[in-house]
């Protein structure tokens, strides 16, 4: 090929204005604010900011290949407010070591229509908040992104909340987060923590699951051992996969993620969504869907190395006569080596006597969560590293009637025994 058709691709194409370069402006919110519906490029190399960036106009967007570095541990690194088409691509953002540990999201994307997030990474935003939170959004993509070491250690406050009236230390940290959306496709992005591991010295050192504050009333949704011994079991917080606004949030794809070292994998607060071939290794919780979540399809995941529960259906304390948990189909997964993740020590001693469990089907925790309905278990495979000493303690549990699940269908599952058997409810395979 001659020079001069070398130089003629080089050229944008045929009436395309040439790229915005963010070093042609005295900042990159500079360069976002004179070009408004233009996507600027962002150059190799770090860029230093100490506010949010954000974008506001139709059209906009970043694109990489820089790395975004943000120096103010209580701002957000990118935040996208109420626009359409919306994208940004092949960008890294991260914070300065001193900023890590954080309040502030990496990227927050609020009342968009359109959005798409290609390629982003978003390293070392160690905080309670998500790594990546789309909120009142309509048609949005999440795709291949890469969140690593979101978690932080922190306080979860509940005296606010009725159901509960207490705070205590923890683990949280959410790496992407859904909320009150519509049309949203979560895919192949990774998910991953590696710098707050729930070891025992971490535990022991931070004093999680300690009580801090009570109020004189504890809500009905409180465990006994809040009262009794000033702890809670639950001290690992937050998901890889947070999808919630059981009301309101529908049509949502979360497939080919992969996911490690989370609390929970996959949380679901949410109707008619797919959630397919997804990796998820280690978590206490593999997958869950609760609070009124209708026409869910789980199917063709592996969830490996859970200590808790694989899957967990449960109608939780915010379903209702109008907000149904109910037409829930777990298909085709692969639940492998159960117990073998990093919080088994905890678990296998503090879940009570019948847990950890392959897959539970369970009953609402307030007397008005009507009974989840229409629920099929079929073609799953439950495996353990030693079928002579399982660590899980049943491979399927179905709480009993009146409470318990209605018009449950279980057929052709591989379910590996636990140390207390297979199956727990009279549900024939």
């Amino acid at each position: 090929m001659g020079l001069l058709c070398v130089a003629l691709l080089a050229l944008p194409a045929l009436g395309q204005p040439p790229p915005v370069l963010a070093t042609d402006y005295p900042s990159i919110q500079a360069a976002i604010d004179a070009n408004p519906g233009r996507v600027i490029v962002i150059p190799a190399g770090e860029h230093r900011i100490s506010e949010p960036l954000y974008l506001r106009t139709d059209g906009c967007g970043l694109r990489g290949p820089g790395v975004i570095v943000q120096a103010d541990n209580d701002a957000d690194i990118v935040r996208i407010e109420r626009a359409k088409g919306v994208s940004i691509e092949g960008l890294t953002l991260t914070r300065s070591e001193e900023a890590r540990e954080c309040v502030a999201h990496g990227l927050f994307a609020w009342g968009c229509e359109g959005l798409t997030l290609d390629a982003v990474r978003v390293i070392d935003n160690r905080s309670a908040r998500a790594a990546i939170r789309v909120e009142q959004c309509r048609d949005a993509v999440v795709y291949g992104c890469e969140v690593l070491n979101y978690k932080r250690l922190g306080l979860d406050d509940r005296t606010q909340n009725p159901g509960y009236g207490y705070a205590f230390r923890c683990i949280d940290g959410t790496g992407i987060h859904v909320e009150h959306c519509q049309d949203v496709r979560v895919s192949g992005n990774r998910i991953i923590e590696r710098a707050l591991l729930p070891t025992p010295e971490v535990v022991e050192q931070n004093r999680l699951g300690e009580v801090v504050q009570r109020n004189e009333k504890l809500g009905p949704l409180a465990s006994g051992s809040v009262e009794r011994e000033g702890r809670v079991t639950n001290w690992h917080q937050g998901s890889a996969i947070f999808v919630t606004g059981p009301r309101d949030t529908q049509r949502i794809t979360i497939e080919a993620n992969l996911i490690e070292n989370a609390g929970q994998g996959i949380d679901i607060h949410a109707d008619q969504v797919e959630v397919t071939g997804n990796v998820v290794t280690g978590a206490f919780i593999g997958l869950k869907a609760m609070h009124g979540s209708s026409d869910v399809r789980i199917a063709g995941n592996v969830f490996s190395r859970v200590d808790l529960w694989g899957i967990l259906l449960s109608p939780g304390s915010a379903s209702a006569a109008d907000n149904p948990e109910e037409h829930l189909l777990i298909e085709g997964n692969v639940i492998a080596d159960m117990g073998y993740g990093m919080e088994y020590w905890h678990w296998s001693t503090a879940a009570g006597d019948n847990n950890p469990i392959a897959i539970k089907l369970e009953s609402g925790p307030l007397p008005e969560n009507p009974p989840m309905t229409d629920v099929t278990v079929r073609h799953n495979v439950v495996t353990t590293r030693d079928p002579e000493h399982p660590r899980h303690r049943w491979a399927l549990w179905i709480d009993p009637p009146p409470a318990g699940p209605r018009d449950v269908h279980v057929s052709g599952n591989v379910l590996g025994a636990g140390s207390l058997g297979t199956t727990r409810a009279g549900v024939g395979e």
